[in-house]
């Protein structure tokens, strides 16, 4: 049994990828910009600060995870996978 995506869904998947897709332009951004400036100031970030920042990307590799299998458990059912625009 096929039971498509709806435009709402779709519309949706649309509205957060997008956001997330700026979210992590944003901090892709911050981050370079940080790197510049401990590497121009011959600066560094002590242990809390890197535990902090890598907590933050465990959490962002994890979804990345999720999101492959994700699309791995859908790949039998086409109608239900969202393509880019």
């Amino acid at each position: 049994m096929q039971f498509p995506a709806s435009d709402k869904e779709k519309q949706l998947v649309h509205l957060f990828v997008r956001k997330l897709k700026e979210n992590l332009e944003a901090t892709a951004e911050s981050a370079r910009e940080l790197e510049d400036l401990l590497l121009d100031n011959h600066l560094a970030i002590d242990k809390k600060y890197r535990k902090q920042l890598f907590e933050s990307m465990m959490e962002i590799d994890s979804f990345a995870w999720r999101l492959n299998v994700q699309t791995a458990r859908m790949n039998n059912r086409k109608e239900r996978i969202i393509p880019a625009p």
